[in-house]
């Protein structure tokens, strides 16, 4: 059964362009979970299976099979509209792809215009960063990073380059070479997660820890260090990739979805599956993955992940992950050419703001003690029961996923369940004015069955084995609200589940 697109999202509130990127998201997940399915792996479909279809069923024409990118133009300083590209892979026909999409969520069809474009594939060629598991693999670091929460010497790449397979191996080694400096980095951490079948994710990046002195030797050659860290992509934006042999100059194009193929890795499989990339123009190279993209500013915009060998000229022949994303989820801060670490707001003052009856215009006090009152697993279960009681196991497990996602990535310092739960400010239910608050209390005493529910999903989340339905997602608000709260502003969510718009790109 198809799943009714939330009013808020045909709400006047939302821009045509907004009602665009949303339906494009969608459909870029609508096609990645049929990639999925036809994954090999035995577990694949039933990993699919947990998450929600939200265009359900998909449309014929987002075949895994037929398909190598779903595109959508940048908007432009000149007002043009937005342009959705399909493109399809070499062997099947162009009308194989409809003229226009219709989609619920938007008053009018999509045109869909139907190009030629082969699949994505990873590049990792380059002399710099060396994995001591693959010999052969070789890449570019993106930058020197120092970790937000301690202050540790970090350096950035490509998953793909860095990590021996797509499972990855947490200390794993690599070794570095750049002018004078050599020495040797292990894998702290890096993305995408390991998952059956391709894996789904928003960036391909791994962390590696180096020692302080080879972070200052890396430093001295300031040329290779941004100025700062850039703002939004936009169409026509002049940028250059960095590589460790030389200065590319590129023009941005398009937001870019689907399926990547790293060589050597899984001969005739899909890897793994990118989202909310940006296709650009570039003269790229084998060795190039890692590659920092700068702006005409030098700012740090995102690191280059992959090439597009055989495309038309003028088309995007490249692909890279913006950098924010990266920079929140493993807490980091690039050193800048001024000899600085830049100051970037990750934890930012956003709010969850998530039942209506709120509004998120009257919080007022913060966490109460009753709350040491009660066990972790409690508090979380009356966190979802105060929050999701009226929208299903489905809704209380997407709070869930939110709660796990905060967690996970240390979000606002919190370090434990309990702590993002009781983060002054950020779940309404338990504010001291809402007037649910007893009652969401009593129900712990005396428990409901959502409650029981709810304490069972706790479970899961406190033994990490809840599996996300919300793509990462930390921050969601309710339908019923009148006006989407000011983080939500010129942005547009990754899952609609329920009455509640969830979002994976908020700071």
């Amino acid at each position: 059964m198809r799943r009714p697109m939330p009013s808020s999202i045909r709400a006047s509130a939302c821009s045509p362009l907004q009602r665009l990127q949303a339906a494009f998201r969608l459909a870029s997940d609508a096609w990645r979970r049929s990639d999925l399915r036809s994954s090999p792996s035995p577990s694949s479909s039933s990993s699919a299976s947990q998450t929600p279809w939200l265009i359900d069923p998909p449309p014929d024409w987002l075949d895994t099979e037929a398909l190598t990118a779903l595109m959508l133009t940048l908007p432009g300083a000149d007002g043009r509209p937005a342009q959705w590209q399909v493109a399809v892979r070499d062997g099947i026909p162009l009308r194989a792809v409809p003229p226009q999409w219709r989609w619920p969520g938007l008053s009018e069809p999509v045109p869909l215009v139907r190009v030629r474009a082969p699949r994505a594939r990873a590049q990792s060629l380059a002399p710099e960063l060396r994995p001591c598991a693959r010999p052969g693999m070789v890449g570019t670091a993106t930058a020197v990073m120092r970790s937000a929460d301690g202050g540790q010497s970090r350096l950035l790449t490509c998953a793909h380059v860095a990590i021996p397979s797509m499972e990855g191996a947490f200390g794993a080694e690599v070794d570095i070479t750049h002018a004078d400096a050599v020495g040797r980095a292990t894998v702290m951490d890096w993305r995408p997660a390991p998952s059956a079948g391709p894996a789904h994710c928003t960036m391909d990046a791994a962390v590696l820890a180096i020692d302080d002195g080879l972070a200052r030797d890396l430093r001295r050659d300031g040329a290779w260090l941004p100025t700062g860290v850039g703002g939004p992509p936009l169409a026509d934006m002049a940028v250059t990739l960095r590589s460790h042999r030389y200065i590319q100059p590129g023009v941005l194009k398009v937001f870019w979805s689907g399926p990547v193929d790293v060589p050597g890795l899984t001969p005739g499989q899909t890897d793994y599956f990118l989202d909310q990339a940006i296709g650009y123009c570039c003269a790229s190279r084998g060795g190039d993955s890692g590659s920092a993209i700068w702006d005409a500013q030098d700012r740090l915009m995102g690191m280059h992940l992959a090439g597009l060998d055989g495309v038309p000229a003028g088309e995007p022949n490249a692909i890279y992950g913006p950098i924010a994303p990266v920079l929140d989820t493993f807490k980091l801060r690039p050193w800048l050419r001024s000899g600085e670490v830049a100051q970037v707001d990750v934890a930012g003052a956003s709010t969850v703001v998530t039942r209506g009856t709120t509004g998120g215009a009257t919080r007022t006090g913060s966490a109460p003690s009753a709350g040491g009152a009660l066990s972790e697993a409690e508090i979380v279960a009356c966190t979802l029961w105060g929050e999701a009681r009226n929208q299903g196991e489905e809704g209380l497990r997407a709070v869930a996923c939110v709660i796990a996602n905060r967690w996970r990535t240390v979000y606002r310092r919190q370090r434990s369940a309990q702590d993002v739960c009781l983060d002054p400010y950020q779940f309404s239910c338990w504010l001291k004015n809402d007037p649910n608050l007893p009652r969401m209390l009593a129900v712990a005493r005396q428990p409901d069955a959502t409650y029981r529910t709810a304490l069972a999903l706790a479970d899961e989340l406190l033994s990490r084995t809840l599996v996300d339905i919300t793509r990462g997602a930390r921050h969601y608000y309710a339908t019923s609200l009148r006006q989407p709260p000011n983080w939500a502003r010129g942005k547009y969510p990754c899952v609609v589940i329920g009455d509640h718009l969830f979002f994976n790109d908020i700071a």
